[in-house]
């Protein structure tokens, strides 16, 4: 197995409790992140190693309830 594969396989076992692993990015998290930033509908957002979202969904929700 090459070392690819071996992190692969790593997150593939790991990926359905990933949240029970790294509680610290919930939508709490998030959500408080995104009010302490201010952001404003029509800003942008740059959410490097998105992961589960814990910053895009957030933000994604406050532009839409401003698109409304």
């Amino acid at each position: 197995m090459t070392d690819t594969e071996a992190v692969q396989r790593l997150f593939d076992e790991l990926a359905q409790e990933y949240g029970q692993h790294i509680p610290f990015f919930s939508t709490s998290f998030g959500r408080g992140l995104v009010a302490w930033c201010e952001l404003r509908p029509g800003g942008r957002v740059l959410d490097i190693v998105a992961g589960r979202g814990a910053i895009t969904g957030p933000a994604t929700v406050l532009w839409e309830i401003a698109m409304r």
